[in-house]
């Protein structure tokens, strides 16, 4: 499935119901036992985002979580080779751990998957930081909120940005959410860009939205994502010749030179009872709004 679901983990979210603001033993395990079920919930990646924490404290939950993923990405393989079945919402059973924010967490692992926050981005480059540092063959990403913070990302080489807020959240509590007029105001951009030697990447850098997503709100994000786009119905309606075939083949190829590759999901994910059934009612969703039509 190209359009992908991203987790962003809270952990304080995982809290026992309690007045005391440190983290017990008993929220630890809650909140590990979370990210197992994320691991195996259908999420295409999990952004452990928890920079709160001191760095040495997030290198210790980062190996225990990358010793997670790497169990329940291997039970998935196995599940999936029981089964043999291809699952159109769900066409790879591996789940990526991102780490976030402390990128020397990242260094001291050797871990290839890693998401900066715009600040972190600076710092890379003021001290002139390339990507290859971080990772020959990883992926780094970057959170933006802005078209000149989108220009930075650009030129600095990300391989992804997750754009927002789209809807109000309380993670970004009272800043009014941005509506798909974000989103379409940086496809825009990326189709301007003006510095040659990454005006073809920046036309193929997916876009993450980010940003009060929830089940209950995704319809309409998908269909606003997908009325955002040139419409391939009505440009094949002055072709007589042109077949229900050709225009849905036309229509799938608009939805793939979008570059809107997915959403984002924080509280939704952390406080459902079942992540792997609310991950599959994400999923009818996004097949009913965005791919009914192919």
């Amino acid at each position: 499935m190209c359009f992908q679901i991203i987790a962003i983990t809270d952990r304080k979210l995982c809290k026992s119901q309690s007045t005391n603001t440190k983290n017990t033993a008993k929220d630890i395990d809650k909140f590990l036992a979370r990210l197992e079920l994320l691991a195996k919930s259908g999420v295409d990646s999990v952004i452990l985002r928890e920079k709160d924490l001191r760095e040495s404290e997030y290198l210790a939950l980062a190996k225990e979580a990358i010793r997670i993923f790497e169990s329940a990405n291997k039970a998935n393989k196995t599940n999936s080779a029981d089964t043999n079945k291809a699952n159109a919402n769900n066409s790879s059973n591996e789940c990526k751990l991102i780490l976030h924010n402390f990128i020397e967490v990242a260094y001291k692992l050797e871990y290839p998957f890693f998401h900066a926050p715009f600040c972190v981005l600076e710092d890379l480059v003021s001290n002139k930081i390339s990507t290859q540092k971080i990772s020959e063959n990883g992926v780094l990403g970057v959170s933006i909120h802005s078209l000149e913070e989108l220009a930075v990302a650009l030129d600095f080489g990300v391989d992804y940005v997750i754009a927002g807020n789209v809807f109000e959240s309380a993670c970004k509590e009272g800043v009014q959410g941005r509506g798909v007029e974000f989103l379409r105001e940086i496809l825009a951009r990326l189709g301007q860009h003006k510095n040659d030697l990454t005006k073809d990447f920046a036309k193929n850098l997916p876009i993450y939205a980010v940003g009060g997503i929830c089940k209950e709100n995704l319809a309409m994000l998908c269909k606003d994502i997908k009325n955002a786009l040139p419409n391939s119905r009505t440009q094949a309606s002055n072709n007589a010749k042109t077949s229900v075939q050709e225009v849905k083949t036309m229509e799938a190829k608009k939805i793939a030179r979008a570059k809107i590759a997915g959403v984002c999901m924080r509280s939704a994910l952390m406080e459902c009872e079942n992540p792997k059934a609310y991950i599959a009612q994400c999923k009818e969703i996004i097949t009913k709004e965005i791919y009914k039509d192919f």
